[in-house]
């Protein structure tokens, strides 16, 4: 499956994933290859809104059924399923209508200028970045993945302990939670295989699309920090036309680092808003049921359960920061420069890069306030409100 584009170092590091997920874009060269690709995507696209459906039906039913008598135990946890697979469909939806995959080509060909300049310290630059990228994205999906298997695992316990006992409705007491047109004491078995194939599939994409944002993040912080660097190269002794031009052209990269970034902020705020808002919520039902958990399976299921989250919510927190404070470092970078000894051009063009460094780069969350470091506190802040909560209810 060669491509018709070769990858470069930070695309690469989600590429087998957003194949694995079906929102690869790009064209294989051999037809035969596209023809089969687009045949996956559709039936993973089909697997995935059904299986979505069927968990919206399930969750409503139990939501009309339910007595204020009735303890909300399951409620509660069906709701962390439905969450996670709600989220990540809108998610892709948004992904979809604004383009943000697009933007993937747009990052391959900025890297291959940097690949291309021979610049060994640069180049150390990006790959250590792009590592730290690399290995976020691979501990996401890993736990992801490891959340999924635990999760089968206590199926497929249920389900022999309950056929054992002859007491098929207890093996609904953990797993998926979806609505069928069959007799689930009957058809256990399929149900039990149903949950096996659904898990997986959930996780695999909840992992993806967090992935997808946490890399495109990372570029414009990756990119800043490479500028910087080659601000404080600039030296007095190169030549004032040399310096003048090397400033003009490093005004092209930060106005296309402050456009993209600008870009991907009005794609994907009010994803972000989503998140801020359904990650709380997320946090509370899952560690409400990592109490209530009967097994150690089931208590490893949830701790896992919350790691992701407590990952997802500190990762988008810390790169988002990273990207305003990367921002702000170009004018202190000009500022260790040899400056002083520039012309007068020079210095004007030294002076509109400080001006542009000045300005707030940041990702915000919908159309308030920018995501940092201490949004991550605030949705722990949240969540353990809604713990407090939830636990008084019951």
């Amino acid at each position: 499956m060669a491509e018709v584009v070769d990858d470069t170092l930070l695309l690469n590091t989600i590429k087998i994933y957003l194949i694995i997920c079906g929102l690869w874009h790009r064209p294989f060269q051999r037809r035969l290859w596209n023809i089969l690709y687009r045949a996956y995507v559709e039936i993973l696209k089909c697997i995935f809104l059904i299986l979505v459906a069927l968990f919206m039906i399930e969750f409503g039913q139990e939501i009309i059924s339910f007595d204020s008598k009735d303890k909300p135990d399951r409620l509660i946890k069906n709701g962390a399923f439905v969450i996670s697979y709600c989220e990540s469909i809108v998610i892709i939806i948004v992904y979809k209508k604004n383009n943000v995959l697009e933007m993937l080509d747009v990052m391959q060909n900025k890297e291959k200028l940097v690949i291309e300049s021979k610049e060994p310290e640069v180049i150390r630059i990006y790959q250590r970045e792009v590592r730290y990228c690399k290995i976020l994205n691979m501990v996401l999906f890993s736990i992801c993945g490891g959340t999924s298997l635990i999760l089968d695992l206590g199926t497929l316990i249920k389900y022999t302990n309950a056929t054992n006992n002859k007491n098929i409705q207890a093996m609904f007491d953990f797993g998926l939670e979806l609505w069928l047109p069959i007799d689930k004491n009957e058809h256990a078995l399929t149900v039990t295989v149903i949950n096996l194939v659904a898990s997986p599939i959930g996780a695999a994409t909840y992992a993806i699309v967090q992935m997808i944002l946490l890399t495109m993040m990372t570029f414009p912080a990756i990119h800043f920090q490479v500028l910087c660097f080659r601000v404080k190269q600039l030296k007095g002794t190169m030549g004032q036309q040399t310096i003048t031009d090397m400033l003009k052209n490093y005004i092209k990269q930060q106005k296309f680092l402050i456009k993209f970034t600008n870009t991907l902020n009005s794609a994907v705020r009010y994803v972000i808003l989503m998140q801020f808002i359904l990650l709380s919520l997320n946090v509370a039902t899952v560690a409400v049921n990592a109490t209530k958990a009967e097994n150690t399976t089931e208590g490893v299921f949830w701790v896992l359960y919350i790691f992701i989250l407590t990952i997802q919510t500190f990762s988008l927190s810390y790169t988002a920061n990273n990207i305003m404070e990367k921002s702000y470092l170009v004018a202190d970078a000009l500022y260790q420069s040899e400056w002083y000894e520039f012309d007068e051009n020079a210095k004007k063009l030294v002076r509109l890069m400080m001006m542009q460094a000045q300005r707030p780069l940041v990702l915000t969350i919908g159309p308030f306030n920018p995501l940092t470091t201490q949004t991550g506190l605030k949705i722990m802040n949240v969540a353990y409100s809604y713990v407090t909560l939830m636990t008084n209810v019951q």
